[in-house]
């Protein structure tokens, strides 16, 4: 067996834009007459261009109904909005009085807060219709308040009547509740979309110099991290040690597990929606990049900071999905909860600095808690940095190639033979060199769709797969539900295929080859080639 080099995706820490426009409105001065808190630095430290961009907003700043259209306002089905008062949430009040000269107590800014919530509760008792109206039961539900990080409310009430709300002089701005979502990694291919699932590489934390950190003493130690997202999986063996507790959004309990295929079984809902399973596991795998403690047998990972106190919030459930109103509770549960550090590796396609997911953003920077946003995956062009992402307070993290050795060796199909192999994906459990010298049957399924297993036995032997189409992921983790034994994934242009899948639960092993190395197998097997196998040869 020899090792090559490839370079695979590993998130960096990067500061957002300079002149990423702030939803956190401040009128700056050179000097900051208030303690040198955390956030105070924060501010201080602005450069003269992020300076005057957040001065310039002060003439901008969104007011009325955003995000919504003139058609759907019009019906009278039930919507999801997110209400935002006039004033700032007290802490936020106190640090904007303070950098204009001013002085304001914390609790004047606090009661200005409780005291528009309350005239709120009264205003909509009149400006907004309730009862039985036209035989159809109306409601205007108060879902969610929030003070800490934000001022306002989310709230549910029928399309028509959301105008209204502006009646209320309490009333700053109304916003639609938008989805959020959990995106794969992609790596970069011949236009498809090649999604993937990669285990926490080693590679990355010597090419960070993080395990110099770890030399040092330096391991997260004391430090308490919030990691908003899918759930975490706390009876993980790399994870329970540091696991301290949370909250779950999405079912409103103190239990902030990951959806599980048990969950799953238990409904009548599809396994897969749009590419993502029903049951999730994304929040333990940022987690372990995070605070994984490296007990695996197969497979040792520490986390970048492996002494941390993790936390986990979930705001996304099935299918990795949820909403703004959630994920704003969120952070403010965590600022209120004393963390020092939360991520949020989640995102939506609102590209808006002044969005209420980046309003918390930056409100909980300045409150003390630094915030580790993504950009998401849907760059590089104008535009693509969703929210919170956009947040120009936030740390938001893009992608970088980090070398990694993979393994490559030399294989007999039929009667080709030093085919050169290059290892793809595979379980976590799996052990390549477990198969040396072992032969397996070849099958050919095409692309590797569900139609292409058609009348075709791949129990226990390799499936042949052709990139193309669908997402390297997927093919393999069909392959797998197919009961193959392995997977051979050919190329479709020159060359071995630029991606590495990593380890996952849904893989077996997988081994790319070349275009023309597929291609010749694929005719022994049009042939008439009965019983073409695969022998397994380590080089």
């Amino acid at each position: 067996m020899k090792k090559k080099t490839f370079f695979k995706q590993a998130a960096v820490i990067s500061l957002s834009a300079g002149l990423i426009l702030s939803s956190t409105n401040f009128t700056l001065t050179s000097k900051v007459s208030a303690a040198n808190s955390k956030a105070e630095s924060i501010l201080a430290e602005l450069t003269p261009e992020q300076r005057n961009a957040l001065k310039q907003l002060e003439l901008t700043e969104q007011t009325g109904l955003q995000g919504f259209n003139k058609q759907e306002l019009n019906k009278e089905e039930e919507l999801d909005v997110i209400v935002q008062f006039h004033a700032k949430p007290g802490k936020i009040a106190v640090l904007d009085a303070g950098v204009k000269g001013n002085k304001l107590s914390q609790k004047k800014a606090d009661e200005q807060v409780a005291k528009e919530h309350e005239q709120f509760k009264k205003d909509i008792q009149s400006i907004l219709p309730a009862g039985n109206i036209k035989g159809r039961q109306i409601n205007h539900t108060v879902n969610s308040s929030y003070k800490t990080v934000y001022n306002g409310v989310a709230m549910k009430l029928p399309a028509n009547q959301v105008a209204n709300l502006l009646k209320s002089d309490v009333v700053k701005a109304v916003y639609k509740n938008e989805t959020y979502k959990v995106d794969p990694i992609l790596p970069e291919g011949d236009g498809e979309k090649a999604g993937s699932t990669p285990g926490t590489v080693v590679e990355s934390l010597s090419h960070l110099k993080v395990d110099k950190l770890h030399d040092e003493g330096l391991t997260g130690k004391g430090v308490k991290v919030g990691v908003i997202d899918t759930g975490i999986d706390y009876n993980h063996p790399d994870l329970m040690k540091v696991y301290k507790g949370g909250y779950d959004f999405v079912d409103n309990d103190n239990d902030p597990m990951e959806t599980t295929y048990g969950d799953w079984k238990k409904t009548k809902y599809p396994e897969v929606s749009n590419g993502s399973t029903y049951y999730t596991s994304h929040g333990t795998h940022v987690s372990g990049t995070i605070a994984g403690q490296g007990t695996n047998k197969d497979i040792s990972v520490k986390g970048v900071a492996p002494e941390v106190d993790l936390y986990g919030y979930r705001v996304l459930g099935p299918y990795g999905t949820g909403t703004a109103i959630n994920i704003m509770a969120a952070v403010e549960k965590a600022v209120d909860d004393g963390m020092d550090i939360i991520n949020l590796s989640l995102g939506s396609g609102i590209n808006d600095p002044y969005y209420p997911t980046s309003t918390v953003v930056n409100n909980a920077v300045l409150s003390g808690v630094t915030a580790v946003v993504a950009a998401g995956n849907s760059g590089p062009n104008e535009y693509t940095l969703g929210s919170p992402g956009a947040a120009a307070l936030a740390l938001t993290i893009g992608a970088s190639d980090v070398p990694m050795a993979v393994s490559t060796f030399k294989g007999q199909i039929g009667s080709e033979s030093g085919v050169e192999l290059v290892s793809m994906a595979r379980n976590y459990t799996d052990k390549l060199n477990d198969l040396d010298g072992k032969s397996y049957e070849v099958v050919d399924v095409g692309i590797g769709a569900n139609a292409d297993y058609n009348g075709k036995d791949v129990q226990g032997k390799i499936a042949l797969i052709a990139r193309g189409d669908i997402p390297l992921n997927e093919k393999v983790t069909l392959a797998k539900q197919k009961g193959a034994a392995a997977v051979l994934l050919s190329n479709n242009v020159d060359g071995q295929i630029n991606a590495n899948l990593g380890e996952s639960t849904t893989f077996i092993p997988t081994l790319s080859m070349t275009k023309d190395a597929g291609e010749k197998i694929k005719a022994q097997l049009q042939s008439g080639a009965e019983g073409l196998y695969f022998l397994w040869l380590w080089s």
